[in-house]
């Protein structure tokens, strides 16, 4: 017998310390964008309509309208604007002639870059204006709203200095201004021109929102009326700038902390990253990210703001993607460092041509693409290159090169190297090609590889382990066994940094009703870590150097259906989780997303829980159901265990061996028994984070003993690595003292014990070293005795219900209809489905001082004995022991009001036993079972409404506190435990409601 206690789960809440350089500070939309270090891409919206502007269509994309004109281009010289900012000119002002924009060394605060922007060679009207906006357009987060109504932004600069404003022709003036804008509303405040930095108040303008905002540009303009400017630029230099909140109704600026907080123990990557997503959530949950387009690489900036040690790749693909544009027209940033129409005119050789055209599947492409006659990937367009010709390989590192110096990242993902398709399948020698052509030239950019290894494996059991070696294990060999002339020798040089698994532990459920597992895949993927980690600490002339070493990435891709969720306990986020911790090394990291987007997963958790103390291990024999231990650490690391079942279609229990938390918070004892679903994990708390955890191993937790003398018997666990075991554990019972108990060197100990007392005792043990140093109190063992003999649990509630009032039951593995919350003071349990048994139910009434443990559909141990109370039989003073985590949901049957108690049920007016029925009525018992029934709406009180359905049985529904009572007249059908009270000497109905859900208004 077992029994379970809840725990605060702050209990374990174990707050992360921040870096020591983290310090709170005022939240800052432009944190980091408003440094101007350096740029790279940016647009320009004029208003120019001379026909003498020009552009290199190569380096830049036009969107002109009949008003204005939009560019996208990259940065030159005097054409530069910082990473995250925009310009916009008037008509007066020549894109090609009448600006200059660079970012400026050694200009900006304690030496830093700055931005500067200039007007030149200026002849205006008497009555023209010249005006150039430098802007950065804030999209405001739609997931985490950083603007809401009410709300006060503030724009400030803190190194706003002007240049050349003075000495001007006569009638030529030049003004500056600080402006905030929105759809619906914008303010602007006049700036003194100075060559030395502008000071508060005069460097800040302020705004309210009056309405819901995604939209906020922050501007500075320099605006120059009449005349000729001769051979002055008047301009301004930008650094430091800031766009702070003040939240309606508060007078002092949001803060935060920067760098974010790190609160998780493992190396975390998140791959897709998109503009919708939290900047600070990201930042402080992840050690690396994969930037999805080159358009938002100003938000590399956001990032290292917020965790200055995030590494960023560049999502590039060894496809070919057409423009989208037109055939003949190439946008100037695609995930191929060479456009789509330069390589169907010059490069045709590089892709895969049909023989025949049309193809003989639907073309889903729009009507100019379809004459270009080359194999492409339906779902996507994209078009397969053939990875292995030299001179494509040397052009896309050398694009490649060039966008890693451009965008500032640490790398490049290369996705699709080993994605072919008809007319041919790639063979591995192609990729692998691929790789030693173009790795070693990346990695002298000072960038790293990320290798998308899709579903391929390290191991050399079929082609898909071969491709997966070929590419990237750093000691593969050409072998007999692999004759093409085209193979070569791996190194630690020549292949990617990181293995990629894009669908780690599952396999693709995209195109299925739900995930697809499979434990042979799953094995595979937790060997792949494996042997990442042997390559990087192999000695002698297998040892890679520490510049070389390799990673391997898990990412878990899910499919959220209702019969397979991803959120809670048994869903598949948590399984991924737990999959990973598993095979987790120095040399690995994690990542999860749905289908469907990107999710985040709080990775809190893994904080708590410590450092792995050796290797995964099947657990009783399964392969497939394995552990691993974890161990506390000095910063709140509690240590425990972490087991996955992967068995996709059958259950497995599992015995922790210590007294742990689930996730929940809730305390499992040693000997209890917990049951996996399939395809499941569990992440197991230790109580204390002490570097010795003692173990009871005997009795159980919940046992119930006689009088006889008898032993308390545990063990110690090693919470540390590298540690011996202590001398002794202190065990006591109940107030008495604590006693010495020695600890073998097996870590075993055990210590006599006469229970004494009948009744409740609850036995205590801690680990000790001295007397200052030992392990701090735990929840203690709780037992019963009775005076007797043990008592053998009963086979069903039916058995249960024929004992006598008084005597003392034991029943396993009944199912919990209700909380204490919602029939307040008891629970009520029912027997589970069970073919050809019937299933009865009963009220089982708690202690005050007993916790809440079982939830509804769990399952769980009752110890206690018979009574009566009201008319209805129940169990009083038990113990209620969790069971497993496994819910069993149960039928529900109907019936109308006059079919609700039934008759007597074996029932012995002299000692109690069995169940009384309703007064008058006949039937089958069915006091204490989950039923529906319905009817009108007769009364109503605060606690409670009598139905009606026409059956001439009156019915009182009984309701918790917060429920909602329907209306009076109204139709209800009600979902309930049929129970019954005690009404001048006649059993009536009742039936009780556990909360709103149960209760369904019908119209």
């Amino acid at each position: 017998m077992k029994i379970g206690c809840v725990l605060l789960w702050s209990f374990l809440c174990v707050e992360c310390a921040t870096p020591a350089s983290a310090a709170l500070v005022k939240k800052d939309l432009l944190g980091g964008i408003g440094d101007c270090e350096w740029g790279a891409l940016y647009n320009w919206e004029y208003y120019y309509k001379g026909t003498d502007c020009q552009w290199d269509q190569s380096k830049c994309e036009v969107y002109p309208s009949s008003n204005v004109t939009w560019v996208t281009k990259f940065c030159a010289t005097d054409s530069e604007i910082a990473a995250g900012w925009q310009l916009s000119t008037n008509e007066p002002i020549n894109p090609n002639k009448n600006i200059i924009c660079r970012i400026t060394q050694r200009q900006g605060i304690n030496g830093s870059n700055c931005q500067y922007v200039a007007l030149k060679n200026l002849n205006l009207s008497q009555w023209q204006e010249a005006s150039v906006e430098f802007r950065s357009m804030f999209t405001v987060s739609m997931k985490n709203k950083d603007m809401h109504i009410g709300d006060t932004v503030t724009f400030k600069v803190d190194n706003l200095r002007m240049s050349d404003f003075t000495g001007l022709p006569a009638g030529t003036t030049v003004d500056y201004t600080l402006s905030l804008f929105s759809f619906a509303q914008r303010a602007d405040k006049s700036v003194p021109a100075s060559k030395n930095p502008v000071l508060s108040p005069n460097n800040e303008v302020s705004m309210t929102i009056t309405s819901d905002q995604f939209l906020v540009k922050a501007i500075v303009r320099v605006t120059v009326k009449g005349g000729s400017l001769g051979g002055h630029q008047p301009g301004f230099y930008v650094d430091g700038a800031h766009l702070f909140i003040k939240r309606a109704g508060k007078s002092d600026y949001e803060t935060e902390i920067v760098p974010a907080p790190r609160n998780k123990r493992i190396t975390t990557l998140r791959y897709g990253f998109v503009p919708d997503d939290d900047l600070y959530t990201v930042a402080g949950s992840y050690d690396t990210v994969v930037l999805s387009m080159e358009r938002t690489f100003e938000q590399i900036i956001r990032l290292k703001y917020y965790n200055p040690l995030i590494k960023i790749y560049l999502y590039q693909t060894a496809w070919q993607m057409d423009s989208m544009l037109t055939p003949d027209t190439d946008a100037i940033c695609s995930g191929f460092p060479i456009g789509f129409g330069e390589v169907v005119r010059n490069h045709p050789d590089w892709l895969f041509r049909y023989d025949t055209y049309p193809f003989s599947f639907p073309d889903p492409r729009t009507p100019e693409w379809r004459q270009v006659p080359f194999y492409f990937h339906t779902e996507f367009v994209t078009y397969p290159t053939q990875v292995a010709q030299s001179d494509l390989q040397t052009a896309w590192v050398t694009g490649e090169t060039e966008k890693i110096a451009r965008y500032h990242v640490d790398g490049i993902f290369i996705d699709g190297p080993l994605i072919g398709g008809p007319p041919r399948e790639r063979e591995p020698w192609e990729p692998q090609s691929f790789f030693h052509g173009v790795v070693p030239t990346v990695r002298n950019a000072g960038a790293q590889v990320i290798f998308n290894a899709c579903t391929e494996h390290l191991d050399s059991i079929d082609k898909y382990g071969v491709l997966g070696r070929a590419c990237f294990d750093p000691w593969w060999n050409v072998s007999t066994n692999y004759p093409s002339p085209n193979y070569s020798n791996n190194s630690p040089a020549n292949v990617p940094d990181v293995f990629f698994q894009e669908w780690a532990f599952w396999v693709d459920g995209s195109e299925r009703p739900s995930n697809f597992y499979d434990k042979a895949y799953w094995k595979r993927c937790i060997n792949d870590m494996d042997t990442v980690k042997q390559w990087n600490t192999a000695t002698g002339s297998k040892l890679i150097p520490s510049a070389l070493k390799k990673r391997i990435h898990m990412l878990i891709v899910g499919k959220d259906v209702p019969q397979d969720p991803a959120d809670g306990i048994d869903g598949w986020l948590r399984f991924g989780l737990c999959s990973y911790l598993l095979g987790q090394n120095d040399w690995s990291s994690f990542g999860c997303r749905a289908i469907t987007g990107n999710v985040d997963l709080d990775y809190s958790i893994t904080q708590k829980l410590g450092l792995p103390l050796g290797s995964h291990t099947a657990y009783n024999g399964d392969e497939y159901c394995r552990i691993r231990q974890y161990v506390g650490t000095s910063d709140g690391g509690m240590g425990g265990v972490v087991v996955v079942n992967a068995n996709p279609n059958a259950t497995r229990d599992f015995v922790p061996g210590a007294d742990v938390i689930d996730e929940n918070g809730r305390l499992i004892p040693s000997t209890c028994k917990i049951t996996l679903s399939p395809h499941t994990g569990r992440i197991l708390l230790y109580q204390s984070g002490y570097r010795y955890i003692s173990v009871i191993d005997s009795p159980i937790e919940g046992d119930v003993v006689g009088m006889a003398p008898g032993t308390i018997q545990g063990h110690v666990l090693k919470n540390r690595s590298g540690m011996l075991y202590p001398t002794y554990v202190q065990v006591k019972v109940d107030s008495r003292s604590w006693q010495m108990a020695r600890v073998n060197n097996k870590g075993q100990w055990s210590i006599s014990w006469v229970p004494g007392t009948q009744g409740k005792h609850i036995i205590y043990s801690r680990a000790y070293v001295s007397k200052t140093d030992t392990e701090p109190n735990k929840a203690g063992r709780t037992v019963y005795c009775t005076g007797g003999t043990s008592i053998v649990p009963l086979n069903s509630i039916a058995e249960a219900l024929k004992k006598p009032d008084g005597e003392v039951v034991r029943l396993e593995a009944r199912v919990a209809l209700s909380t204490r919350e919602m029939t307040p003071g008891s629970i009520y349990i029912q027997d589970p489905v069970q073919p050809g048994i019937s299933q009865k139910g009963i009220r089982v009434d708690y202690p005050v001082d007993q916790p809440k443990i079982a939830e509804v559909s769990e399952t769980v141990d009752i110890v206690g004995a018979m009574g009566t109370q009201n008319g209805a039989r129940c169990i009083v003073g038990p113990v209620v022991v969790i069971n497993n985590t496994i819910k069993q949901k149960q039928p529900v049957v109907g019936m109308p009001n006059s079919s609700l108690g039934g008759g007597d049920w074996f029932y012995d007016s002299n000692t109690g036993a069995g169940q009384r029925g309703v007064t008058g009525a006949h039937g089958c018992n069915n006091i204490g079972m989950l039923v529906r029934t319905w009817g009108r709406v007769r009364e109503v009180s605060s606690t409670s409404f009598l139905i009606d359905d026409g059956s001439g049985a009156e019915l009182w529904v009984s309701v918790p506190s917060g429920t909602t009572i329907p209306n009076k007249n109204s139709y209800v059908a009600v979902t309930g435990i049929s129970s019954c009270y005690e009404s001048e000497g006649s059993i009536r109905r009742l039936l009780v409601v556990r909360g709103n859900s149960d209760i369904a208004t019908m119209k």
